[in-house]
């Protein structure tokens, strides 16, 4: 029982680590059967090649030995993340050679040959049922050569053509039934992978939304919520400020009213344009609600915030809207406000920054005021 423990452990410690490479599926399930085969056949295989190294089988224990030598730098290889496409063309042709020996070995203990019913399980569960029928085919042909063959290794004659041919059968029967089983798996493993990447494409846009206005494809209140709290969070680790701008369009009800909510959808949405575009990339834009815009600028002070507001402001007042075969001017109004000093809150900067937003509209609208 001791030593089961001490095994699983040992496999369970070499399969975690299979996480710490990039692999998909198939290259992991390919690294933990090729190290679970390593693990169990190597002590066999040690044992058999001393045994008939003693016997006098000198040439079968050489390969033998040899087949371990190759296990153990292929397996080496691999559990170092090691490119795995080569190794396990080599792997596959090992384990044809320990299989080749267990058929030969089988010409003196019959229940060795037994064992070879289980290659197209391993081949298979371990390469796919493409590469799985493959080498599992190829042996077919290698197990009806050795066995009608007289091996000159350990002086045997052929096996009875009557036993090779129900024993390959048996074997064609185990290699189509694995290969069945092998093409059921593998659809409702491609099912399930196409629903997961669905599921994560879906996930993905539910976020997108959750975080996104959707008539300006801006940051919506709720997420500029919290980049603002983010950028709070490293001013105070990094002793550096930021700045926030409010931005209102100025008597954007006479817009609907005159010209209807379509018009006025599609000056909102022109707007979000003009100042997507005129920010730098580390710089945030949201629709704060209704006519109301915010902009995050991180590492700014209050003259640099005031510069970009102003860029916005002057762009939005040049531009002529068409809407419904007519023409008009917007002007927008801006507040802002820095950061003052790591113990100030993040509400009390927004409030600040609404503060000079409100002394704007009250001092003629269309420009941009600096919080005192």
């Amino acid at each position: 029982m001791r030593g089961i423990t001490l095994l699983s452990k040992i496999i369970t410690s070499m399969i975690n680590n299979v996480t710490s490479f990039q692999l998909d599926i198939s290259e992991k399930r390919k690294w933990a059967v090729g190290i679970f085969f390593y693990i169990i056949v190597t002590p066999v295989l040690l044992f058999f090649a001393w045994y008939r190294l003693d016997e006098g089988y000198i040439i079968y224990a050489a390969i033998l030995f040899s087949i371990v030598i190759l296990f153990t730098i292929i397996t080496t290889l691999i559990y170092r993340g090691f490119p795995s496409g080569p190794l396990y063309r080599i792997l596959s042709f090992s384990i044809v050679l320990f299989f080749s020996a267990i058929l030969i070995m089988g010409r003196l203990l019959d229940n060795y040959t037994a064992w070879i019913i289980i290659y197209p399980l391993f081949v298979f569960y371990m390469f796919g049922k493409h590469e799985g029928i493959i080498w599992s085919a190829i042996f077919l042909i290698i197990i009806g050569f050795l066995s009608l063959c007289r091996d000159p290794l350990l002086h045997t004659e052929p096996l009875p053509k009557s036993y090779v041919l129900r024993f390959m059968i048996t074997y064609a029967i185990v290699m189509s039934m694995t290969y069945a089983y092998e093409i059921v798996r593998q659809y409702y493993q491609d099912m399930m992978e196409l629903k997961h990447d669905l599921l994560m494409k879906e996930k993905e846009k539910l976020s997108i939304l959750a975080r996104t206005d959707y008539l300006t494809k801006l940051s919506n209140r709720q997420y500029i919520t919290e980049l603002i709290a983010y950028e709070r969070g490293r001013a105070k680790r990094s002793n550096k400020s930021y700045s926030i701008a409010i931005g209102d369009i100025d008597n954007f009800k006479a817009v609907n009213d005159s010209y209807g909510h379509d018009c006025g959808d599609m000056v909102l949405k022109k707007i979000a344009d003009i100042m997507r575009s005129t920010v730098r990339h580390q710089d945030y834009v949201a629709r704060w609600g209704g006519e109301e815009f915010l902009l995050l600028l991180p590492e700014t002070d209050s003259i640099g915030a005031q510069t970009v507001a102003e860029k916005i402001r002057a762009e939005i007042e040049n531009v002529s809207f068409q809407c419904l075969g007519s023409s008009f001017s917007i002007t927008m109004s801006f507040g802002v406000s820095q950061l003052h000093g790591i113990a100030e809150d993040m509400q009390e900067t927004i409030k600040n920054a609404d503060r000079a937003l409100y002394r704007a509209k009250n001092a003629g609208k269309n420009i941009v005021i600096i919080d005192d």
